[in-house]
C-alpha cells in the first residue's frame, strides 16, 4: 500500500467514526436540545470500557488497570457501547431532574473536567497519563496492515450507514417529533401530557450509545485510549461541526463533520511540519476552526442543510398515504369469522 491510499483510508475511516460521534451529538443538541459540554465523558468511557474488557489482566508492576477480561472484539465493543448507555442514563436521570438548560451544560461541563482529573490522577483506574494500550481489531493477528486498514474502513463505513438510518428513522418518528418539540418549549410540551424529564433523559441515552459505539471502534482503530484523547475542545469541535452542517438534521451533521473535521483538522494532520514548528499546525487548525465557526454563526447560522420544518401539508399527505392501510386493516378486522 502505497503512502497515498494509507492516507484516504486513514482520512476515510476517521472521517466514519467522527461521523458517528456527530450523529449522537446531534441527537442531543440538534434535536432534543439538550447543551451537552460533556459529550466526549461517554466516548471515553466506553472507550476504556472496551479495553478493560478486550485487555488481558494487568501482570502488575508499572501497568496497572481494573478489568482485563480478555474478551473477543465484539463482547467488547459491545460492552463499552452499554457502559456508555447506563452513564449517561445516571448521569441524565441526575441533571435533568433540577438543572435548567444553562445550568445544565456548566455542569457537564464540571462533570468532563472532574472524570478528566480522576482518570489522569489515578493510575490503578485505568494507569494513568499512560491510558490503555494494546487494543486490537477483528482479524489483527491474521491480517497484514494493509489488509486490516481496508477491512476496518469497511466495517466503520457499514456501521455510519447503520447508525445514520436508525437516528433518521428516530428523527421523522413521533419519538423525533417529541423531542423537538420538548427542545422549543418545554412547557407547551408538558401541557400536551409529555413529560419532558423523560424524554430529554431519553435522548440522552440513545445518543450516549452512539458516542459509546463511536469511542468503542475510536480506541480499538488507534489501538489504546488515555486521557489526551478527550480533552474539552474536541467536544467544542463537534459542536462547531453541527452548526456549520446544519443542527437537528442527521445528513447536515454528518456535511458539517466532512467540511470541519476531516477537511481542516484531520487532513491537516497529514500536512508536513511548518517551519519546524511541531506545534503551529495545531493552533493554525484551532483558528481554522474558529473562523468557519464565526463565518457561518454570521451569515449563515442555519447550517449549510437546515432543519426541515415540518407543516401542516406534511401532516395531511401522511395521513393520505396511511388511510389506505388504515381502511385495509379495519376491514380485514371486520370480515366474517374474526374478531371486530
Amino acid at each position: 500500500m502505497s503512502a497515498f491510499e494509507f492516507l484516504i483510508i486513514s482520512l476515510g475511516t476517521f472521517g466514519a467514526l467522527n461521523g458517528i460521534l456527530v450523529l449522537g451529538l446531534n441527537l442531543q443538541f440538534g434535536t432534543a436540545g439538550i447543551l451537552n459540554l460533556s459529550y466526549f465523558t461517554a466516548v471515553a468511557v466506553s472507550a476504556y470500557a472496551t479495553g478493560v474488557a478486550e485487555l488481558h489482566h494487568a501482570p502488575g508492576g508499572l501497568v496497572q488497570y481494573i478489568g482485563g477480561f480478555g474478551w473477543p472484539f465484539l463482547p467488547s465493543i459491545l460492552f463499552g457501547m452499554a457502559v456508555g448507555a447506563g452513564f449517561t442514563f445516571l448521569l441524565g436521570s441526575m441533571a435533568f431532574l433540577r438543572l435548567r438548560e444553562d445550568y445544565l451544560g456548566l455542569t457537564l461541563f464540571a462533570v468532563q473536567a472532574g472524570c478528566l482529573l480522576v482518570v489522569t490522577d489515578y493510575p490503578p483506574l485505568f494507569d494513568g497519563p499512560r491510558g490503555l494500550v494494546g487494543l486490537s481489531g477483528p482479524f489483527q493477528s491474521t491480517l497484514s496492515a494493509s489488509g486490516f486498514q481496508v477491512e476496518f474502513l469497511a466495517l466503520t463505513v457499514v456501521v455510519l450507514v447503520a447508525v445514520l438510518l436508525v437516528l433518521q428513522r428516530i428523527d421523522r418518528s413521533p419519538l423525533g417529533r417529541i423531542f423537538r418539540a420538548v427542545r422549543d418549549d418545554e412547557t407547551a410540551a408538558a401541557a400536551v401530557g409529555q413529560d419532558p424529564w423523560r424524554r430529554k433523559t431519553a435522548a440522552f441515552v440513545i445518543g450516549g450509545a452512539t458516542a459509546g459505539l463511536g469511542g468503542a471502534l475510536f480506541a480499538t482503530y488507534v489501538g489504546g485510549w488515555d486521557p489526551g484523547a478527550w480533552q474539552t475542545p474536541e467536544t467544542l469541535v463537534l459542536l462547531s461541526a453541527l452548526v456549520v452542517g446544519g443542527r437537528g438534521r442527521p445528513l447536515g451533521a454528518l456535511l458539517g463533520s466532512l467540511f470541519l473535521i476531516e477537511g481542516i483538522n484531520e487532513a491537516g494532520l497529514w500536512i508536513p511540519t511548518i517551519a519546524n514548528r511541531p506545534d503551529l499546525l495545531p493552533s493554525l487548525q484551532g483558528i481554522a476552526t474558529a473562523a468557519a465557526l464565526f463565518a457561518f454563526l454570521w451569515w449563515r447560522p442555519q447550517g449549510i442543510l437546515p432543519e426541515r420544518r415540518e407543516r401542516v401539508a406534511d401532516f395531511e399527505r401522511r395521513r393520505r398515504r396511511l388511510a389506505p392501510r388504515r381502511v385495509r386493516r379495519t376491514a380485514g378486522a371486520t370480515e366474517p369469522g374474526r374478531l371486530a
